[in-house]
């Protein structure tokens, strides 16, 4: 049995880095921010604004939290970046 080799093209293999810098970049710029205690909101120490959605209602839209989220897995608190949002452990 011949065994095939796989290559990538260079295309396929800047599409590859670029997403794996995207990941990572996410996951630093999560290390870097304080979860708020609210469980939302961490996203404005990114000089960000305030949820509209949120602001207009008062509920959270489905992506309040995502950031807070974030900063608690990279943390490994994973109890707590699923009470921020379900979607972030994910």
């Amino acid at each position: 049995m011949d065994a095939q080799t796989f290559t990538l093209s260079r295309q396929s293999r800047v599409i590859a880095f670029a997403i794996a810098l995207a990941i990572v970049t996410v996951f630093v710029v999560a290390g870097r921010l304080t979860p708020d205690a609210k469980g939302f909101g961490t996203h404005r120490q990114l000089g960000l604004p305030a949820c509209q959605f949120r602001e207009l209602t008062g509920l959270n839209c489905p992506q309040c939290g995502m950031t807070t989220s974030f900063a608690h897995v990279i943390r490994g608190q994973a109890g707590e970046a699923w009470r921020a949002n379900p979607c972030g452990p994910l």
